[in-house]
């Protein structure tokens, strides 16, 4: 039997586990690429040592089209790590 769902997008038959599977990715990805803004910060930087290499700062974060509300409405893909 088929589930209501007040979500147009969503099928009505969507597996709940399926959708969790959905939300580690995207989770994953968002880090992805958080790792690689760190990595090519640490490359302009030149010299690295240890606490550079454990330490993702907000701006690598912050860098994510998520938290720029105006382009995200419209961007199709995120600017080039």
């Amino acid at each position: 039997m088929a589930r209501k769902t007040s979500d147009p997008e969503k099928p009505a038959n969507a597996d709940p586990e399926t959708e969790y599977g959905r939300a580690i990715r995207l989770s994953t990805d968002a880090l992805d690429r958080a790792r690689l803004r760190q990595a090519r910060r640490l490359l302009e930087a030149g010299q690295v040592n240890a606490d550079m290499l454990m330490t993702i700062e907000a701006a690598d974060i912050r860098a994510s089209r998520v938290f720029d509300a105006p382009r995200a409405a419209g961007a199709t893909e995120e600017a080039p790590c």
